[in-house]
């Protein structure tokens, strides 16, 4: 049988955000024909990548689930296995599963002004290490690239001296063995950001010790599993009404922490160090500073997430520990600091963040002229500029990164149904005479974790604006209301089609 290779929209991505972007399309544009392509054998992006111990959402799942699919369970910041569960009834129950074609690496895209059409070009079962030259190539109107913001293949290069030296089992969380055994090994982490906060409680239930070695401290926020509040909607609301208000609860509580970080960061910093200074035993020989004073203020970076305080009982057991101070080098048995002091180690993790990149490893041309994600400003979040018929998707990445691509999802189904209605063969934002002589360049994602910086410097992230449609989006409030009623200023519809 042969395989349709002619759609209207082309999903890249069979993440969480090419997932919901399915359903918004499905159920907003039901007579436009789509498909999700996926360069790996299962859907689920990150949640089916990452394998290392404790692995877990940093949010909530009322808020990081889709508002269309309700999170069921009681425990709502939620393990890998059992987010990749809630993905896969998703699709099922959706019938999105079926539009998945599965070992499609979308390796270039061309926009074809003559045609109006977007050619596709695929590698087939490819990977880095097996490399393939079987093609086929696939047509679309719109392509929405939900490949998400980090590289799959290949992890944020470690910059730590002697790494070379140590002659225990060295590991990226990116690519964790299967057959690691960590019982009753010491195991150093460098790294201080979300994944190390998560793996040290889960090996230190077998290993002898686990110690997160950091340069700087991160903000601890430490929610419970589950949530009396909606324990108590869910027992007593018709099941529908419940997931709502559950969901429009939290929304509103993240947007009033956030908003209290950022308008008062002082005291936001006083209240959260003396919640993290509650948690620590009496006898600990960790102090507050500099063990857990942050040289930023809280929002700067994304929070460090502890359900339960998990991270905190295996401080308090014993098997957890931290150190605080600058490598001087890794050695063969373990890493020594400036400061004399020496972490024994049989396993060394390098848990020093992501590498950003924009795109999954597809090239962009329009006409012929290959477009760097670097070299165009982003309108509302969601279009980059004088790219036609063209969305990508990064959620939020200081809150539930699903809020933000949903909000995506939304507003380029009201794009498409508005090119639609002027029976325009495409659309893209195009930045006026004015704007090209005033909007000056901002970061496009705010925080300046050290992963992240790098990816600026690099010039991995696209252009955001200091004004109008070109500002980055940080607020879900305004970007909900964008997405259901905001202008189309700043898009230009052009050409003709009889669609």
């Amino acid at each position: 049988m042969v395989q349709e290779t002619n759609f209207d929209v082309i999903i890249v991505g069979a993440g969480i955000s090419g997932i919901d972007c399915a359903y918004r399309l499905q159920e907003r544009l039901p007579h436009l024909s789509y498909a999700v392509l996926d360069g790996r054998g299962e859907l689920g992006g990150t949640w089916s990548l990452f394998k290392y111990p404790g692995i877990r959402s940093d949010s909530d799942l009322i808020t990081f689930g889709f508002p269309w699919h309700p999170w069921e369970s009681e425990r709502e910041i939620a393990t890998a296995p059992a987010i990749l569960d809630y993905l896969q009834d998703a699709c099922q129950k959706n019938g999105i599963d079926k539009r998945i074609r599965y070992h499609h690496h979308v390796s270039e895209l061309h926009w074809k002004s003559d045609l109006q059409l977007w050619q596709v070009k695929v590698l087939l079962n490819h990977t880095p290490q097996t490399p393939s030259t079987n093609t086929r190539m696939f047509h679309a109107r719109y392509i929405v690239m939900g490949t998400g913001y980090y590289d799959y293949h290949e992890p944020l290069a470690t910059s730590v001296p002697g790494l070379e030296m140590f002659k225990g089992s060295l590991i990226h969380p990116q690519f964790w063995p299967t057959d690691l055994d960590h019982k009753n090994k010491r195991v150093a982490i460098i790294g201080s950001g979300a994944t190390a906060v998560t793996i040290l409680p889960a090996m230190a239930q077998t290993a002898e010790k686990v110690t997160m070695i950091q340069r700087s401290p991160g903000f601890f926020f430490t929610p419970p599993l589950s949530d009396g509040f909606n324990i108590w909607a869910k027992r007593w609301l018709p099941a529908g009404l419940a997931y709502r208000v559950m969901r429009a609860r939290m929304i509103v509580i993240l947007f009033l922490l956030i908003n209290f970080c950022w308008w008062f960061p002082n005291t936001a910093s006083r209240f959260l160090k003396g919640e993290t200074k509650k948690l620590l035993p009496p006898d600990t020989h960790l102090k507050m500073d500099p063990d857990f004073t942050p040289a930023y203020t809280p929002m700067q970076q994304r929070l460090c997430i502890s359900p339960g305080g998990d991270f905190f009982d295996a401080i308090k057991s014993d098997k957890g520990d931290i150190v605080t101070g600058q490598i001087e080098r890794v050695e063969a048995n373990g890493v020594r600091m400036t400061d004399g002091r020496f972490v024994e180690a049989d396993i060394l993790i390098t848990a020093t963040g992501l590498k950003i990149h924009i795109g999954g490893h597809s090239k962009l041309f329009v006409d012929g002229e290959e477009v760097p994600y670097s070299s165009r400003f982003v309108w509302k979040g969601t279009m980059l500029q004088d790219v036609p018929n063209f969305a990508f998707v990064v959620g939020y990445v200081d809150t539930p990164w699903t809020l933000g691509s949903d909000a995506t999802a939304r507003l380029f189904t009201r794009i498409i149904k508005e090119a639609e209605r002027r029976k325009a063969a495409f659309v893209m934002p195009k930045l006026t005479e004015k704007e090209e002589r005033e909007v000056k360049v901002v970061p496009y994602i705010g925080l300046n974790s050290t992963y992240l910086k790098r990816g600026k410097e690099l010039g991995c992230f696209p252009k955001g604006g200091d004004r109008g449609p070109w500002v980055p989006r940080h607020s879900y409030m305004k970007d909900n209301w964008a997405a259901n009623y905001g202008s189309m200023n700043g898009l230009v519809f052009r050409g003709r089609t009889t669609k």
